[in-house]
């Protein structure tokens, strides 16, 4: 396969703008039976993993409140869903099958499902990461955390990603903690007391970072995912020197397409977003960092894609910081430039951009009162501004593929 199955139809509602919402329509009112008699429970293993790239100091083992708040869902969640409902029963993972995740951070969904297939084939595979900081607030020096979690839901039998989504927040409390005792110069013993102190804050906290994460996975758990639209097949451009390759932007960008290809009104169309695989991601890195891709590349590459999917879009994000000379605040620059390719006519169909300009960093993601900012925040932001971006291109994507389908 060169890539993997995003499938979910969602919507910019729950929690915060960065956390999506599944939707599906009963099987009585779609008139679809269910098999739901036929099934027996398909289990949802959730494996926490480590936050990779984006990782903070604070990391703390959240697995069982996970499973816990999981279960509490499984109790009141409503399962209504266009085509078949799967009974879904939550177990944890083998410490095996945790081991070969964790020793694994930052993977793409083809490589989520590889390793699926090995560990747990018959699986609904939720992966997720916790990472955070400890920090006083600005204001009243108080403890508070900055913390993001990040989770995806994949069902590996299917070789499809049902629901991907992330919260961030930099305002939980941190109990009574001392962000001092963070500062490398204070002696390691009290360092690490004070980052286990900091850790079971976030721990209890994590329900309240999650939001309605939960009841969101269980729906996209037991809803067997149904496909719409046309499928566009995207692949990030990491040649150029400027270019952002970490996968943690790739997934941040992923949410905004996922969001934006599930939304329909007169003037869009839903779509189907198959992310790229490993393989067909190197084709589009090059060593020498001058490199620059070209059209003939993106056709070559489109070539491998017949009959498994209708366009290929190449995106490559960029972004910079800068002072701003008056205030001496940071601010962002963020651009993703695009290029969709219809693969059955072999034709160039959008070559555009998306962008912000000047946007002050915020929060913890700069400096202010004396207090430096944070990459782990940095991070987040960054990701959040591309996440938006994404939905933007997304959204006019939908606009270009509805206009293509009228003319035909």
């Amino acid at each position: 396969m060169r890539g993997t199955w995003l499938t979910c139809r969602t919507g910019a509602r729950g929690w915060r703008s960065v956390a999506f919402a599944v939707f599906c329509l009963t099987p009585t009112a779609s008139g679809i039976a269910t098999a739901q008699e036929q099934r027996g429970p398909t289990r949802l293993m959730p494996v926490q993993v480590p936050a990779g790239f984006a990782a903070g100091p604070l990391q703390p083992d959240v697995s069982q409140i996970m499973i816990r708040q999981l279960r509490q869902a499984s109790e009141s969640a409503a399962g209504n869903c266009l085509g078949d409902m799967r009974q879904t029963t939550v177990a944890a993972p083998s410490k095996k099958t945790a081991a070969e995740f964790q020793s694994n951070a930052d993977l793409r969904q083809s490589g989520i499902v590889a390793l699926g297939r090995r560990t747990a084939p018959n699986d609904l595979l939720l992966l997720y990461s916790l990472t955070g900081i400890g920090k006083a607030d600005i204001y009243q020096g108080q403890p508070q955390i900055a913390a993001e979690f990040r989770y995806r839901l994949v069902d590996v039998q299917a070789d499809t990603v049902l629901h991907q989504a992330s919260h961030f927040s930099e305002r939980l409390q941190g109990r009574r903690c001392d962000p001092a005792k963070l500062s490398p110069e204070t002696a390691e013993a009290e360092r690490q007391t004070a980052i286990s102190c900091f850790e079971d804050a976030l721990s209890e906290a994590f329900p309240e970072l999650m939001g309605d994460a939960a009841a969101q996975i269980l729906s996209a758990a037991r809803c067997a995912p149904v496909p719409e639209g046309p499928t566009v097949t995207v692949v990030v451009d990491r040649n150029w020197k400027d270019a952002l390759r970490p996968v943690y932007y790739e997934d941040a960008m992923l949410e905004g397409l996922l969001t934006a290809g599930g939304q329909s009104d007169a003037d869009m169309s839903y779509f189907t977003v198959r992310q790229a695989d490993t393989d067909l991601s190197s084709e589009f890195l090059a060593d020498d960092e001058e490199a620059k891709t070209s059209e003939e590349d993106i056709e070559s590459a489109a070539r491998s894609l017949a009959g498994r999917s209708a366009y290929l879009l190449v995106y490559q994000p960029r972004a910079t910081a800068k002072t701003e000379p008056f205030t001496g605040l940071a601010q962002l620059g963020a651009t993703i430039d695009y290029r969709l390719y219809d693969i059955d006519k072999q034709e160039f169909v959008a070559d555009d951009s998306v962008e912000i300009e000047d946007e002050y960093l915020t929060g913890c993601a700069t400096t202010i009162a004396g207090q430096s900012s944070d990459p782990l925040c940095i991070k987040a932001f960054v990701a959040e501004r591309l996440r938006t971006l994404a939905n933007e291109l997304g959204r006019g994507l939908a606009v270009n593929l509805a206009r293509r389908q009228q003319a035909q």
